[in-house]
């Protein structure tokens, strides 16, 4: 399997997706694991609308698109992997779903979260789902495109204490 990027971004398919990280990485395939999205047709259709042909789009499950990449891999395919929040990355990696690096790009403001980059704001509940990502071996780095400053997760003071 060749996973060129893991992204976490609030908004999954868009402009800085498909213009800087696709060529970036030279993926030629996104997988984005949402459930909502999954089982929204409408919204899968609008996402869809933006990808150009060229560029290979599935929409699936948390559960659906973990096993079908350790099942079939990516073939050929070099895969940029979206997740819609903290949350859905962490379940895909528990289901067995190793990866070395995720690129946290867009999460946005909600209560309680603190702004930690311009793009990013994080709850005490996503810093901690990212604590356990990084202490299951993975780089954490927050850079909304490839020309920002990486920003890694330790060098953020600890919002959840």
């Amino acid at each position: 399997m060749s996973l060129s990027l893991v992204r976490i971004d609030c908004r999954l398919i868009h402009g800085q997706v498909l213009n800087a990280w696709v060529p970036h990485v030279r993926s030629d395939r996104i997988v984005v694991a949402d459930d909502d999205l999954a089982l929204n047709s409408l919204r899968q259709a609008i996402i869809s609308a933006s990808v150009p042909r060229s560029l290979e789009v599935k929409i699936d499950t948390v559960e659906g698109a973990v096993t079908d990449l350790l099942r079939n891999g990516s073939g050929k395919n070099r895969v940029l992997l979206l997740f819609s929040d903290c949350r859905n990355a962490r379940r895909a990696y528990s289901l067995g779903l190793h990866f070395p690096a995720i690129n946290v790009g867009n999460i946005h403001f909600c209560e309680g979260a603190h702004a930690v980059t311009s793009s990013v704001a994080l709850s005490a509940a996503d810093y901690n789902c990212l604590k356990e990502l990084e202490w299951e071996g993975v780089e954490v780095e927050l850079r909304a495109v490839p020309g920002d400053r990486r920003l890694r997760l330790k060098d953020i003071a600890s919002i959840a204490q």
